[in-house]
């Protein structure tokens, strides 16, 4: 049950991926404009994931994971009232940092015993979980 909380994170990102592309092709984007909000978020991801390393410990784990679910919820409530595609886009931008606070904790919570197995395993089930239907 531990590992379908990833899967249902990705779930949810990438229909904010979806959603967003449609309402910018909505608003009259161009086709380069529709597809960046997978590259913004995977470059703002990137650069946050290593900050999100070096703030993540296994007492604090926990904390962030509902703090970037909470982050998660509120981001995609706010699409709802970002009527620009530069608010949408930075909308995105904030999703990658999210994301990486996210991710980090979780793969901490699950290498430090509280899924109950072994780093390896914990590993496979969470690449698993994350890529489930996505891929």
């Amino acid at each position: 049950m531990f590992y379908l909380i990833p899967a249902l994170f990705d779930y949810v990102l990438y229909g904010i991926f979806f959603i967003s592309g449609y309402r910018l092709a909505e608003l009259g984007a161009s086709a380069l404009t529709v597809s960046a909000p997978m590259a913004v978020w995977g470059i703002i991801y990137a650069l946050s994931a290593p900050l999100a390393g070096r703030f993540t410990t296994p007492e604090n784990a926990v904390k962030l994971l509902r703090l970037s679910g909470w982050g998660t919820a509120v981001c995609a409530l706010l699409f709802i009232f970002f009527q620009s595609i530069w608010g949408m886009l930075v909308l995105i931008g904030v999703m990658g940092v999210v994301s990486a606070f996210y991710c980090i904790p979780f793969q901490m919570c699950a290498n430090s015993g509280n899924a109950g197995s072994t780093p390896e395993r914990a590993a496979g089930f969470y690449t698993f979980a994350w890529s489930a239907g996505t891929a």
